[in-house]
This record gives structure tokens, C-alpha cells and sequence, in this order.
């Protein structure tokens, strides 16, 4: 990894280097990157690879026929399982309000049931009100 700063904004570029363990003679997949989020971040982050060229140990692509890079960019960002009001902790005040939104029939968001929908079974209703007690009074997370 490499970290440079602009400013104030620190900014880390990781370079990917890939080998082969034997002469390539097809088609095939190079590398996969994945990533993992922290556990501590909290917010949102933009995610953006960026894919400058692929080269042989000979010359620059001299073995490989040039084909289109696919790279997907978006927003990592994280939430708090059970925070109804977003406010940064579950507590009471989080199982009273889904109840009354349950209750008087809320369309919920997409963001809504990453945040709502403790149990993961697709909705938003009395069981998951039930787990976020569950989650206040210690009985389970």
C-alpha cells in the first residue's frame, strides 16, 4: 500500500501484481480483488478501482490481446443493526418507534431493511421489533 497526502486528505493506493505459475495458453482471470470493511469504520465510502494497464515480463502487452476492463465503483457504507432514529445507539427509544411505524402500516426504504430487519427474513415486523428488544435488554446482539 501506498499512502500520499493532498491537503489534509490522506489518500492509500494499493497496487494489485499478479503471476501466473504457468505460461498462460488461454483465455482466463488474472486476479479478483475483494475487499473487507473494517469493523470500526462507520459512514460511507466511495469505492472505485481503477485499472491502468496489464503487461508481460517481456514488453508491454505483448502476449495479451486487448479486451474491455469491467471495474464497478459505488459506496460501502455501514449502519447499526436496530437504530430506528439513526441516532448511534439502539435502545428504547428504538423499539417504541419501529412499533409505532410497524403498527400504522410504513412503507420502508431499501436502507431501511439493512438497518430494521434484524432478523433477515426479508420484512420488517413484530419479530424484528422483538429482536431489537432483545438486542436493548441484553439478551442477545
Amino acid at each position: 500500500m501506498n499512502t500520499q497526502w493532498t491537503g489534509t486528505d490522506e489518500k492509500t493506493f494499493g497496487y494489485v501484481t499478479a503471476a501466473l505459475e504457468e505460461a498462460a495458453t488461454a483465455d482466463g482471470i488474472l486476479f479478483t480483488a475483494t475487499f473487507r470493511v473494517s469493523g470500526d469504520f462507520s459512514g460511507t465510502a466511495a469505492v472505485q478501482p481503477v485499472v491502468q494497464y496489464m503487461r508481460s515480463n517481456k514488453r508491454l502487452l505483448s502476449v495479451f490481446d486487448a479486451i474491455p476492463v469491467t471495474t464497478v465503483s459505488g459506496t460501502v457504507s455501514t449502519v447499526l443493526v436496530g437504530d430506528y432514529d439513526q441516532n448511534g445507539t439502539v435502545n428504547a427509544l428504538d423499539v417504541m418507534g419501529l412499533y409505532r411505524a410497524v403498527i400504522s402500516g410504513t412503507d420502508f426504504s431499501e436502507e431501511d431493511l439493512d438497518r430494521l430487519d434484524v432478523n433477515r427474513d426479508g420484512m420488517i415486523n413484530a419479530l424484528d421489533i422483538m429482536a431489537i428488544y432483545g438486542i436493548v435488554s441484553g439478551g442477545q446482539e
